[in-house]
């Protein structure tokens, strides 16, 4: 019986499948790809260790349970079932005794008594109807309206109209003028009013400083002059007694 020469070639093929097991994990640790994919992973993985931790702390969900019907207990229940089974317990062991006391007790008999019935006496009263009362308008006070006082307005009192005085003009002699009249011929002064206040008027004279005349009628003044240098003055007064400025002239007189 030969053996066959195979097993050399197999066990060649033996120790070459670790090998190449380790090449190709060499090769998937190396690729830049694969850790990247390992390290997203492991981030993705704390991620939620962190958030199952938080959801744990604050007792919204419990770490360890994942159903509905879990037999997880948050600390204040347990305290709590505790606290309910030592109060049964006591309550139990209190019922206990009673009841072993009442049967060492011999039971008295009890007479039945009528309890009476208390059942409040309502006298029956007749209802009157209440008046109403008819309730009285109250008066609002009005308000007398006050007249407000317009101010008057006032009275410009009608000024008296200022008196103005009589305004004349006199044309002839000129001041200052030089005159020459023969024996026969005699000097009349001519003179007329310009103004608007020398209706009724009156006039006096004074001639070469020889006083002054009463007022009377304006007329034509003629007098026979001084030979050589003369001076007259003419004063006028209105109906209302209102007199004028005096108007002097000075002239001079040669009679051929």
């Amino acid at each position: 019986m030969q053996i066959p020469d195979n097993t050399d070639s197999h066990s060649l093929e033996i120790q070459e499948a670790p090998l190449k097991k380790e090449f190709f994990l060499k090769q998937l640790i190396t690729n830049s790809k694969t850790q990247s994919i390992i390290g997203a992973l492991f981030i993705l993985i704390i991620g939620l260790l962190g958030i199952a931790l938080y959801l744990g702390a604050s007792g919204r969900v419990p770490l360890f349970s994942f159903s509905k019907e879990s037999n997880y207990q948050r600390p204040t229940e347990i305290m709590q079932s505790t606290k309910e089974s030592a109060l049964q317990r006591f309550l139990s062991a209190r019922n206990n005794a009673a009841s072993t006391k009442i049967s060492a007790t011999p039971s008295p008999t009890i007479n039945p008594t009528k309890t009476p019935t208390l059942t409040p006496s309502i006298k029956s009263k007749t209802l009157t109807p209440t008046k109403k009362v008819a309730s009285t308008p109250t008066k609002i006070p009005q308000s007398t309206p006050t007249h407000t006082l317009t101010p008057s307005p006032t009275q410009i009192p009608t000024s008296t109209p200022i008196p103005y005085p009589p305004t004349f003009e006199i044309s002839y002699p000129n001041e200052g003028q030089y005159i020459e009249l023969t024996s026969s011929q005699t000097l009349c002064i001519v003179d007329y009013p310009t103004g608007n206040y020398t209706a009724g008027s009156l006039k006096r004279r004074n001639i070469n400083n020889n006083g002054w005349t009463e007022y009377a009628t304006p007329d034509g003044t003629c007098f026979d002059p001084l030979e050589g240098q003369n001076t007259f003055s003419f004063q006028y007064k209105n109906s209302q007694g209102i007199e004028s400025v005096v108007y002097t002239r000075s002239f001079s007189f040669h009679r051929l």
